[in-house]
């Protein structure tokens, strides 16, 4: 089921009534509410979900949501892995209130970021140069790859295990309303979790009401990186996988376009992710707020094409 992301028009709209003319106009029926979404708008959706026959859909909620009107709408303005027990509590209370939240809405599926490492938030650039320099394929990129998985490691103990106490707490509220709690990955080295902990945590919580959320935008900047084969980790995941959110960067910053029949994907190739629109996922297109509607509505064409 393919689906958009509020985030996308959002910031640009005044009204509930506004977003669903967008994600109608780009041939879509279904929404994720996120992050951005304002208190008046969510009260105006959910006039319309719960109308008879609802006006539109909810695939998934994407946690915060809705906005916290005082700060500026962020995925991480408190994190689970917040290694501070106040900062840790503010994350999980707001991810329960998200949940709620989500309940309401009629969704199933809340997709959260997990948190960072705030150590080692900007080593990525070291890697950046030698790539843009065409030493991808290099001794001196290989040793240097090692030696910042190395760090991380060292710098992650701490909040991964606040990251568990997080979920410990938040997961008996999901269960409780009969909702899925699906974990993001992210393109950054500094975020959690990485896949080998991602892996850990599915193994810790076996339970239906906990899972695996993946990007196909930020999977694709890891492996130009390096870090992982994209499809092969995909495919392991399978089994526990929540939902999928879709777009992609030409660049090595996160940039979420949309895929076109232009062939201007960079290194993602959606045809060959064709099996998961059987996956009965939500499958949500994430685009820039500065994507044009054009664009959306050409992502949504194409990607039905090539998935028929």
């Amino acid at each position: 089921m393919l689906s958009v992301s509020t985030n996308w028009i959002s910031r640009s709209v005044l009204t509930g009534d506004e977003i669903i003319a967008a994600v109608e106009a780009v041939g879509l029926s279904s929404i994720e509410l996120a992050y951005s979404l304002t208190h008046r708008q969510a009260e105006e959706l959910q006039r319309a979900i719960h109308a008879s026959p609802p006006l539109i859909r909810v695939s998934s909620v994407h946690a915060p949501c809705p906005a916290d009107p005082m700060s500026s709408p962020s995925p991480e303005g408190y994190i689970l892995s917040d290694t501070s027990d106040s900062g840790r509590r503010k994350a999980v209370d707001a991810l329960i209130k998200t949940a709620h939240f989500a309940a309401e809405m009629g969704a199933k599926v809340v997709v959260s970021h997990g948190g960072h490492i705030s150590a080692i938030r900007s080593t990525m650039q070291n890697l950046t140069e030698l790539l843009e320099a065409g030493k991808r394929h290099t001794d001196e990129y290989s040793k240097r790859l090692e030696k910042m998985f190395s760090q991380r490691d060292d710098k992650a103990r701490k909040p991964f295990k606040a990251l568990i106490e997080s979920l410990d707490d938040v997961l008996p509220t999901f269960e409780r309303l009969d909702l899925t709690l699906a974990i993001e990955n992210m393109p950054s080295f500094h975020a959690l979790p990485s896949e080998a902990e991602m892996q850990l945590l599915l193994e810790r919580y076996p339970s239906k009401h906990f899972g695996y959320w993946h990007d196909l935008g930020h999977a694709d900047i890891r492996e130009r990186y390096g870090v992982i084969h994209h499809l092969p980790l995909l495919k392991r995941f399978l089994p526990r996988l929540k939902g999928v959110h879709l777009h992609y960067s030409p660049l090595l910053v996160d940039t979420h376009q949309m895929p076109t029949a232009a062939g201007n994907t960079a290194t993602l190739d959606f045809g060959k992710y064709k099996f998961l629109k059987d996956a009965n996922i939500p499958l949500v297109l994430e685009p820039s707020s500065s994507v044009p509607l054009e664009a959306v509505a050409g992502a949504v064409k194409y990607l039905t094409e090539i998935w028929a």
